[in-house]
């Protein structure tokens, strides 16, 4: 169960750094949670994170969507962190990566 969590986590930070900012001004578009540095978080991702914890004997409530939404943000600020230090390019994110894309697609079926 730990490691779909860290491959759900992995994918849904892979997914909100894929996404390109929708708007530069300060208002969000109609399906977004949050925008990180541009970044939109959108309200199916949200609720993909709380569908996952509901699975994993969670209770819906307020406190967990704040933190679903706020593990989300720390991804995608981490993500784009490790971007901006040029990690993103390197030969072991590209193994991981496939190696996500990879099971991710097994998943599927």
């Amino acid at each position: 169960m730990k490691y779909f969590i860290i491959r759900w986590c992995s994918c849904l930070a892979l997914s909100s750094t894929l996404i390109a900012p929708a708007f530069s001004q300060g208002t969000l578009p109609p399906n977004a949670a949050a925008s990180v540095n541009g970044i939109i978080i959108s309200n199916d991702t949200v609720e993909q994170g709380i569908r996952s914890a509901l699975a994993q004997g969670q209770k819906d409530s307020p406190e967990l969507r704040k933190a679903v939404l706020g593990k989300l943000i720390e991804i995608s600020l981490l993500s784009q962190q490790a971007d901006k230090n040029g990690l993103a390019d390197s030969e072991k994110a590209n193994r991981q990566l496939a190696l996500i894309r990879q099971n991710y697609l097994a998943d599927l079926e």
